[in-house]
């Protein structure tokens, strides 16, 4: 009986051990991580060639803000003091789990008439630059080699998950209680203007008709994924107000979306009067 009770207790300790691995790597594959290798709540990153801290930063955690570089800074710290700051292309280096935000998954993407690649990357990743082209190009290599680098309208391309701004499926979505179409729009679109209310309003157009232009809590509704902005998790933190600059430049920065600058309005109604009337050294809270 004793024996058997070792047995039992032994067990139990070594489940406790491996149940948060377990659980790490359960998150890992819910969100589509598939090269990245989460230990203890750390994620190992292999430096690419043109990254930086703000980069890899904005990657990870949502934004480039000094808390994010610097808790990579940190946790890299060795590594750092040796090559005088510098980041090298193909070296494995730690992110922190604390604040890491995992904002999307791979996603098949079907070519348009006349698209280039250029297009694509600015629609879905925020920037044309050759680091985000080759980013794509290099998911597809045997597609582009068979096609001498040319895209093929109707043809099925990877977008890798890694630095996407926007998704490419629709989102199904439930309504909270009290919510308006406004209200979604703008957490979706970053707007609430006549064209965003419109493109849900009509994606579920029949449920309208039978609610006669009704929200009804709890219901699900599709959200058309064209327009759509990837949101990180939310943060609330702190900015504080540059000369020259405006709140759609301070939503660029840190959502990499400037017309998500209503977010920001609407979380500091109580010290802005108007969207274009800002000051230097104002403190704003970022949602």
């Amino acid at each position: 009986m004793r024996k058997m009770l070792r047995s039992w207790v032994f067990l139990i300790i070594i489940a406790a051990m491996l149940l948060p691995t377990m659980v790490v790597a359960a998150t890992a594959m819910e969100f589509g991580i598939e090269d990245a290798v989460l230990h203890d709540a750390y994620l190992n990153y292999t430096i690419r060639t043109g990254d930086s801290l703000a980069i890899i930063a904005r990657q990870h955690y949502g934004t480039s803000e000094k808390w994010a570089t610097d808790r990579i800074y940190y946790a890299n710290y060795t590594y750092f003091q040796r090559t005088n700051d510098a980041l090298e292309a193909g070296v494995n280096i730690i992110i922190p789990g604390e604040g890491l935000v995992v904002v999307a998954e791979d996603s098949w993407y079907t070519v348009k008439v006349g698209e280039t690649l250029a297009q694509i990357a600015l629609t879905y990743y925020g920037s044309s630059r050759k680091l985000i082209t080759d980013r794509i190009y290099y998911a597809n290599y045997a597609f582009f080699q068979s096609t001498n680098g040319t895209l093929e309208a109707g043809a099925s391309i990877l977008l890798p998950a890694e630095g996407l701004i926007r998704p490419v499926k629709d989102v199904i979505y439930s309504v909270k209680r009290d919510e308006t179409l406004a209200d979604i729009a703008r957490r979706y679109y970053g707007s609430s203007a006549k064209w965003a209310i419109d493109r849900i309003y009509y994606a579920n157009y029949s449920y309208f008709q039978s609610t006669n232009g009704e929200l009804e809590a709890n219901r699900l509704i599709i959200i058309p994924a064209e327009g759509q902005i990837i949101r990180a998790a939310a943060r609330n933190s702190e900015h504080i107000v540059r000369r020259g600059e405006t709140l759609s430049s301070i939503s660029a920065a840190y959502y990499g979306d400037a017309r998500l600058w209503g977010m920001i309005f609407d979380a500091n109604r109580n010290k802005i009067a108007h969207p274009n009337l800002i000051y230097p050294n104002q403190r704003l809270v970022i949602p």
